[in-house]
């Protein structure tokens, strides 16, 4: 077992925790809440469970602004981690990702039905900018995110939701 595994294992095991917290409920969220915290400002923690953790935070915070907040730097973890895995690559990873991506939609959906519409790609990123200026490594992301989705919809390609759909399908299918 490599280190990457160990701390995916490691981190997988306190994921599962918070969930469970937050199943429960009630006097449970605080403590879920804190710990979430505690382990976003861990700097070892695998981008795969900061995703994770990131979507969890985003369907208990009460504040809209902060909920969306969370929940698109959760999307935007998920577009890094699918660039970097490359679905299709790894059948197992990609099962995963698709997983996180259902569930990155889900809460959209709650957060939609809770606090309004997503706001603009713009009013988020000064969120997280003091000065509302992308850093470098974010806008060359977000750019070549762009290119990349004004190519699909060029070239008539399927939204990435039927792409996940398809490859979710695909596993199902040699799994049985």
């Amino acid at each position: 077992m490599t280190l990457e595994d160990d701390l995916n294992l490691v981190y997988t095991v306190d994921y599962n925790k918070l969930l469970a917290r937050y199943k429960e409920g009630g006097d449970k969220l605080q403590a879920c809440e804190d710990r979430a915290q505690e382990l976003l400002s861990d700097p070892d923690l695998p981008r795969f469970q900061k995703t994770q953790i990131l979507v969890l935070l985003a369907a208990m915070t009460k504040d809209g602004e902060e909920a969306w907040s969370l929940h698109w730097e959760a999307d935007f973890l998920w577009q890094v981690l699918r660039d970097d895995k490359a679905i299709g690559h790894n059948d197992k990873m990609a099962s995963r990702l698709v997983e996180l991506k259902a569930g990155i939609e889900e809460t959209r959906t709650a957060l939609t039905e809770k606090h309004g519409k997503m706001p603009r790609e713009e009013d988020i990123l000064d969120i997280f900018s003091t000065d509302g200026i992308l850093r470098e490594p974010e806008a060359k992301y977000l750019e070549k995110e762009r290119k990349w989705f004004a190519n699909l919809r060029r070239v008539g390609a399927k939204s990435l939701k039927e792409t996940c759909e398809d490859a979710l399908d695909e596993s199902k299918s040699k799994g049985a």
